[in-house]
């Protein structure tokens, strides 16, 4: 047994109190081992330590990605409550489409007469709420309630990133009953 072999082994080593339990715990079941089954359990330990931080890194990914959509979609309903044209071209590429129907009309709108009808408005206050948010590589779905006008719209937004840069690209509503 390596540690009954190495009496001089230092106390100080047999506790790290910046370790959490379960990694204290495995420190302490190494300094009793034999030399295989330190290298087998340094080897679990090290496997662990790289899963977990691959799941952290791209957990810490997603939701950076979420982050940076989330941006979009706010610029989007800041467009809304500032009647601003500049923040909807901010928000939707150039050539997005703004796609539903509204009192019975089936609309089909380009970014320019989506950023116009918005600025015809007056400001606003918008209630609004993100239902969902994926994100898979370079394109990203968000699902968001909002009352606009005094309507309630189902809006689905589909995004894409071109150059670092997210923007939607298309803008299916539904107008919710009620």
């Amino acid at each position: 047994m390596w540690l009954l072999q190495n009496k001089s082994f230092p106390s100080s080593f047999t506790s790290f109190p910046e370790a959490d339990e379960l990694t204290q715990s495995c420190i302490k079941s190494f300094l009793i081992c034999s030399d295989a089954q330190i290298f087998i359990q340094l080897n679990w330990l090290l496997l662990s330590f790289v899963t977990a931080t691959q799941s952290s890194n791209e957990l810490f990914l997603i939701e950076t990605k979420k982050g940076l959509v989330k941006k979009v979609v706010d610029t989007y309903v800041e467009s809304m409550k500032e009647s601003s044209s500049d923040k909807v071209r901010e928000a939707f590429h150039p050539n997005a489409k703004v796609v539903g129907h509204l009192h019975g009309d089936f609309l089909e709108m380009s970014t320019e007469d989506f950023a116009g009808f918005v600025a015809a408005q007056e400001p606003a206050e918008v209630e609004f709420e993100i239902l969902s948010t994926y994100v898979e590589g370079t394109t990203a779905a968000v699902k968001i309630r909002d009352k606009y006008l005094g309507i309630t719209f189902l809006d689905t937004l589909s995004l894409i990133k071109i150059h670092d840069q997210w923007s939607i690209y298309s803008k299916l509503f539904n107008v919710e009953e009620g």
